[in-house]
Order: C-alpha cells, then structure tokens, then sequence
C-alpha cells in the first residue's frame, strides 16, 4: 500500500511538471504573437507613413477646405482688377 501511494504522489508530481512546461510553452507561444503583432504594428505604421508622405498636399491644410458660398479667398481684394487698381486704392488710403 505504501509503494502506491509512492508511486501515486510521483505520477501526480511528473502529471504537475507536464502541465507547468506545457503553460510554459504556451506563455511562449503567446509571447512569441504578441512580438510578431507589434512586427506588424511597426509595419503598418511604416506603410502609413509612406502613403502619407507621398500624398503631401501642395497647399497648405488650411486651403483643403470647399470655399464658403460667397466668399473669396482674397480677403476683399475680390474688387481689384489689376495691380494699377490696387496701387492707387492704397495710395487714396495713406
């Protein structure tokens, strides 16, 4: 009786250390996808990057926006035809 419970108490120690190395592996294997996810993270961020930096825009930000029913980029100047019109507007203002 004192051998099987020998033998018992040393099958449940080898059956505790199996399933210990096979949480080990699987702490390594989620390990493992949670570097290869952070891989592609940096990938997907250097592709974004990319795209990004080759569709700059040649304006500015501000300029991307649709113009306001009547409003006019010129900030007033909309009634200026030419620079001779706008020289002597300014020199009647001074």
């Amino acid at each position: 009786m004192y051998v099987e419970a020998v033998k018992l108490c040393k099958l449940r120690q080898e059956q505790v250390s199996l399933k210990n190395a096979i949480r080990k592996k699987e702490l390594e294997i989620r390990a493992m996808e949670l570097d290869k996810m952070k891989l592609e993270m940096e990938v997907l961020a250097a592709k974004k990057q990319f795209y990004c930096a080759r569709s700059t825009p040649t304006r500015p930000p501000s300029y991307d926006w649709p113009e306001p029913l009547g409003m006019n980029y010129s900030m007033g100047l909309e009634g200026f035809s030419s620079d001779e019109d706008e020289s002597s507007h300014s020199a009647t203002l001074s």
